[in-house]
Formats: structure tokens, C-alpha cells, sequence
């Protein structure tokens, strides 16, 4: 039995999760900002497999009580997932620098404060790992999201330099590029690339157990974007504008 720590577990990617390492027989402490949804998988998958704050990552006070909490429940995870997320831009609008801040704050800061909070523990018992959720979408910026492109290509970097400077102290940085998924803010998406949600939850719980550096599901829109490279940045968008269906601004957990 593992024990984890998952942000953004009310719904989308984070449920799936939560759900699916509970299933497995491991324990996870949740968080989100909508505390009904916790309370309601609380009451489905039981008070000894899941627990969980109610907790705004962005918010400095929600972090720390909730790092007291779970220090007053001697709840000690090994694995913490980094996944809260959001995609606020509206594609076709103009560039809005609050709507641009805001994503950074939730998708990169709102991730990295954990790696402080957890760092430590980890560092006295020789070993632990951290999981972010990035996106494939790291890999190339595109017109529709300035700011998810932004922040998640600065999570995958972040996530890069630390998981050099601990690889001698046994704690693991991992990765995860996804595409687009069918759960979560991806649910209304429309591509030949998208996978589905039980995919991505299995190739991702396997990529933990594997304790990989770097990986990308599916990898064949990693493929997809490296050979968008030939295209200019202008002919990029409107290609993907034609590809991505997309209705608008999508929030997180």
C-alpha cells in the first residue's frame, strides 16, 4: 500500500486517479476547492482509503493547513501528484495579462509550493516522489492558450532542474506530458489525437510505479508536435484551429 497526495482530486484526471489508486488498495489525501465533490468520493470510496481538505493552491493559508492537517493525522505520503490545472483563455481573444497570471499562479506556482512543503520529509527519509501533470502542449506554444502553453512548458523545465539536483538524495521528479485527454477540462475537446480516460490513468499510474523521469501519453502527439516544427508559429495555430475543436475557456478543480 502506497499513500498519496493529489491536487485537483474533485473531478476530471484527479477523480480518475483517486479513484483507481484507491481501487489498488492505496490511501490518497485529496484536495480541490469545491468541497461537496470531496465529500461525495469521501462517501464512495470510503474514510479509510480517501481523506481530504478543501484547499485553493494559489492561496498560501489553504497550503499550510493543509500541510498541518495531514501532519496532525500522521498522514505521510510518498507520492505526491501534482495535477490542479486550468485552461482559462478563450480562444480568439485577445491576450489578457489577469488571465495570464492567474493560470500561472494554479498551474506552476500552485504545483511547485508542494515540492517546498513535502521536500523536506522526503529528504529525511532518503526517497519520495513528485508527479506533474504537464502537457504535451509544453512542447510548442500555440495561439488558442498562451498562458496553459506558458505555464506548463515552465513546470516541465522546473521539473527538469530539480529532478537533477535531487537524483543523488533518491527523490524522484516525474513528469507527465499528456495530450488531450476526454475527462476533466479536456471533455469538450474534439481531436483525432484525444485518448480516454481510463487510458490515461493506467499509463500514467504505471509511469509512477516505473518512477520514469519523462514520458508522454500518447507519445504519438509528442511525435505529432515535433513534426509541427517545420510549420511557422502563424500556419502552426491555424492548423491546430482547424484540428482542436474547442468551445472556449475551461476551469480546473
Amino acid at each position: 500500500m502506497t499513500d498519496y497526495f493529489i491536487t485537483g482530486a474533485s473531478s476530471g484526471l484527479g477523480k480518475a486517479l483517486t479513484r483507481e489508486l484507491c481501487r489498488r488498495g492505496n490511501r490518497v489525501w485529496g484536495i480541490a476547492r469545491r468541497v461537496t465533490m470531496l465529500e461525495e468520493l469521501a462517501g464512495e470510496l470510503g474514510e479509510n482509503r480517501f481523506f481530504y481538505s478543501r484547499c485553493d493552491v494559489t492561496r498560501s493559508g489553504d497550503v499550510q493547513l493543509t500541510a498541518q492537517k495531514m501532519e496532525e493525522s500522521n498522514y505521510k505520503p510518498s507520492v505526491i501528484i501534482l495535477n490542479a490545472g486550468v485552461a482559462l483563455e478563450t480562444p480568439g481573444a485577445d491576450f489578457k495579462f489577469d488571465e495570464y497570471k492567474k493560470t500561472i499562479n494554479i498551474n506552476l506556482f500552485g504545483a511547485l509550493s508542494w515540492v517546498e512543503i513535502f521536500l523536506p520529509a522526503f529528504k529525511l527519509l532518503g526517497g519520495g516522489q513528485f508527479v506533474a501533470i504537464s502537457s504535451i502542449a509544453s512542447f510548442r506554444g500555440y495561439s488558442r492558450r498562451v498562458a496553459y502553453c506558458s505555464s506548463k512548458a515552465a513546470l516541465s523545465r522546473s521539473f527538469e532542474s530539480l529532478r537533477g539536483q535531487y537524483a543523488k538524495k533518491g527523490i524522484a521528479f516525474t513528469t507527465i506530458h499528456l495530450g488531450l485527454t476526454a475527462t476533466g477540462m479536456g471533455a469538450k475537446v474534439r481531436s483525432p489525437l484525444q485518448i480516454k480516460e481510463k487510458q490515461a490513468v493506467t499509463k500514467i499510474i504505471a509511469a509512477i510505479e516505473r518512477r520514469c523521469h519523462s514520458i508522454s501519453i500518447p507519445r504519438v502527439a509528442r511525435l505529432v508536435v515535433e513534426g509541427l516544427r517545420i510549420f511557422s508559429d502563424p500556419v502552426l495555430s491555424q492548423l491546430l484551429e482547424k484540428i482542436v475543436k474547442n468551445p472556449g475557456k475551461t476551469g480546473g478543480n
